[in-house]
């Protein structure tokens, strides 16, 4: 309850002391007048969250068979399983009943078998009775800043706004029982072995490694799988290779091959 009391003062925390119990104020009372209101045009008995669990239980109380015992006393079976019942006393050994005020599985299975009211062994605090009697009290409302009434004493001033150094924390620090609560969308990673992907060493990660860094077979397929397609005999920046072969027509007079006299004359 605390929490989501803080959850929705996140605005008004950050005002001035009075700005801030002004907010509170209006709040509690709104919510009181709206909580008030809602009860009173409930048409039930049970308030909507326990009639749910009531439903729950009553679902659950199928599978369970009472036996007489006494004139309150009941012994519940399902299988194996065995439970004492006393509905004099709202007891059950499951000690679910006694903890919660709710009437258990085996307790609803007795209420029904006897053909009682399931209402009637519910905590009176769970009842409309009992949330009328918590928002009975009404918080009145008040006048503004000019109305106030002024009194012989200096006014208050506040104390100097001192800037901190990094930003306002806003979130409550979590604390080691809310381990449990965290998101479960990402696996964790807690009791593992930190292994570098560099030199396979233990305890550091890829950007702490102190030894030079290797590579990989991946970032190689990569780099030629983005390098630019190029034409025949283009280089990179857009040119032409230089063709280091001669020619015929530039080969010099030494190197180029004479017909023999007999085959110039057979032609």
């Amino acid at each position: 309850m605390s929490e989501s009391f803080n959850a929705v003062l996140v605005e008004a925390r950050e005002k001035p002391i009075v700005s801030m119990l002004e907010d509170i104020r209006v709040y509690m009372m709104t919510r009181w007048a709206a909580n008030r209101e809602r009860v009173l045009n409930y048409p039930g008995n049970i308030m909507p969250m326990i009639r749910k669990k009531l439903e729950k239980r009553t679902s659950l109380a199928r599978d369970w068979r009472p036996y007489w015992s006494s004139a309150s006393k009941y012994e519940v079976m399902c299988g194996l399983d065995k439970y004492v019942v006393d509905l004099t006393a709202g007891e059950c050994s499951c000690t679910k009943w006694q903890m919660s005020g709710i009437p258990c599985p085996h307790a609803i299975s007795c209420i029904i078998f006897k053909g009682l009211n399931l209402e009637s062994y519910v905590d009176d605090c769970y009842k409309k009775e009992a949330y009328i009697m918590c928002y009975k009290e009404v918080i009145h409302s008040l006048n503004g800043l000019e109305l106030w009434e002024r009194t012989q004493y200096d006014d208050v001033i506040p104390p100097p706004y001192r800037k901190l150094s990094h930003r306002p924390v806003k979130k409550r620090k979590r604390r080691a029982a809310d381990e449990d609560n965290r998101s479960q969308t990402h696996l964790s990673r807690k009791g593992e072995v930190q292994r570098c992907s560099n030199c396979g060493g233990v305890g550091h990660k890829k950007s702490g490694c102190s030894q030079p860094k290797k590579r990989t077979q991946s970032s190689t397929k990569r780099a030629k799988k983005n390098a630019p397609k190029l034409a025949p005999g283009q280089t990179v920046w857009g040119g032409r290779k230089k063709n280091t072969t001669p020619s015929p027509t530039n080969l010099p007079a030494s190197h180029t091959r004479k017909t023999p006299p007999h085959k110039a004359q057979e032609t």
